[in-house]
């Protein structure tokens, strides 16, 4: 059996890891904040769906088969009404949360930090992830996990 975590063990890794992790945009802007009531739906989500296990987003990797990147949003021309005009450079984060279900497919993504402009295209590629499943005692298993997703332009 691979190793798992409880709600409020995985929620906590999670909400210090997103502390800790962040970086802001090199504009000057706020670095993004952990959206704890997006993790609440996410967590009664999973309780409707009956997964009762997060597993860590190191277990997860292991397990994904196909991963698509993000594609940045287009770029405007006036660096100040766009942060990701041509010519400006950043580096930052998006968290999402998902379920991988008992086949592999992912389910119930959403963004619970990052920047609103980046958080489409962390969701557009990763509903697009594919996992071999989770195991538990040899049967598969529906999982929550977390992801970070750089997102750096220069």
């Amino acid at each position: 059996m691979k190793p798992s975590l409880s709600f409020a063990a995985a929620l906590l890794l999670l909400s210090t890891v997103l502390v800790t992790a962040q970086r802001p945009l090199s504009r000057g802007q706020a670095s993004p904040q952990f959206d704890q009531l997006a993790m609440m739906v996410f967590e009664k989500q999973l309780k409707q769906d009956n997964v009762t296990q997060m597993i860590p987003t190191r277990n997860a990797e292991s397990l994904l088969t196909h991963r698509v990147d993000p594609v940045l949003p287009k770029p405007g021309k006036k660096a100040d009404q766009n942060p990701f005009a041509r010519g400006t450079s950043f580096t930052t984060i998006v968290v999402v949360v998902f379920e991988i279900d008992k086949k592999g497919k992912v389910r119930r993504a959403m963004v619970v930090s990052g920047p609103q402009q980046l958080q489409a295209a962390a969701l557009n590629a990763v509903k697009k992830w594919t996992f071999k499943p989770f195991t538990d005692h040899g049967a598969p298993t529906a999982v929550g996990t977390s992801f970070q997703l750089s997102f750096r332009a220069r």
